[in-house]
C-alpha cells in the first residue's frame, strides 16, 4: 500500500486541485491523493491500495502557522463526512484505511495545534465533527 496524507486545508473535500488556478500547491487539497495514486499506477503499483494515514481539517484560530487555513466547526464536521463519502464513491476499490486526524489527548490545550484538528475535547466529549460522523454512520449515510 501507499501511505498518504490528505489534509484539506480550507478547501472542501471534492475540490479538484487544478480547478482553482493559481491557488496554492496541489497538496493543499484532499484530492491530492488522486495525483499520488496516478504516480503509483504509472510505476506499475496500481494493484496496491492507498491508505490515508492522516486527514482532516483544523479549526485553529490561535496558531498563525495553522489559522490561515482554519475552517469553522460546522465546516469541519461537514467536510469530514463528505470526505468519507467522496472517497467511497470515487476512489473504490483502491482507497483503503482512512485515519481521521484526531482524537484529543487529555493534556492538550488550545495552545497545541493538534487540539484544533480534534473531533473530541480533551475530556473525551464529542465535538460537532464527531457527532456528525456518528450520525452519518447511524443513519447509513456512511457504512
Amino acid at each position: 500500500m501507499l501511505g498518504a496524507h490528505g489534509a484539506g486545508y480550507n478547501n472542501p473535500p471534492e475540490t479538484e486541485p487544478s480547478s482553482v488556478p493559481g491557488y496554492a500547491h496541489p497538496s493543499f487539497y484532499f484530492r491530492r491523493v488522486e495525483q499520488l495514486r496516478a504516480i503509483q499506477e504509472a510505476y506499475g503499483e496500481g494493484g496496491k491500495q492507498v491508505w490515508l494515514l492522516e486527514f482532516g481539517w483544523t479549526t485553529d484560530p490561535v496558531n498563525p502557522s495553522y489559522s490561515w487555513y482554519a475552517v469553522s466547526a460546522e465546516q469541519q464536521a461537514d467536510y469530514i463526512v463528505r470526505a468519507f463519502k467522496f472517497a467511497r464513491e470515487s476512489w473504490s476499490p483502491w482507497i483503503g484505511v482512512m485515519f481521521l486526524w484526531t482524537m484529543a489527548d487529555a493534556h492538550w490545550t488550545t495552545e497545541n495545534e493538534q487540539y484544533w484538528w480534534s473531533i473530541s475535547e480533551p475530556d473525551g466529549t464529542p465535538r460537532l465533527a464527531m457527532q456528525a460522523f456518528q450520525a452519518a454512520r447511524a443513519s447509513g449515510e456512511l457504512p
